[in-house]
């Protein structure tokens, strides 16, 4: 959807959706890191809290997705100290 080369990339989980309104839907859901590039296509937005989503954000996608995605990016990233 960017247009980017991906430096890395990590399969997380697959989100079965029967009730979307498309149709039902299984997604599969990466977390991906993206290589540095100023000609990227798109605009990232927000998605805490959960209404800072555009409007037309697909509901499976803002319900389901989106929160397994960030997720995992915080537990990869989270470092605590004991």
């Amino acid at each position: 959807e960017f247009s980017g080369k991906l430096s890395s990339w990590r399969y997380l989980v697959d989100v079965d959706n029967p009730r979307e309104v498309r149709g039902h839907l299984v997604s599969q859901v990466y977390l991906c890191e993206l290589e540095n590039d100023s000609n990227l296509k798109g605009s990232w937005f927000p998605v805490f809290p959960r209404d800072a989503m555009p409007e037309r954000t697909v509901e499976a996608h803002r319900k389901r997705v989106i929160p397994a995605a960030v997720g995992a990016f915080l537990a990869a990233n989270l470092k605590i100290s004991i």
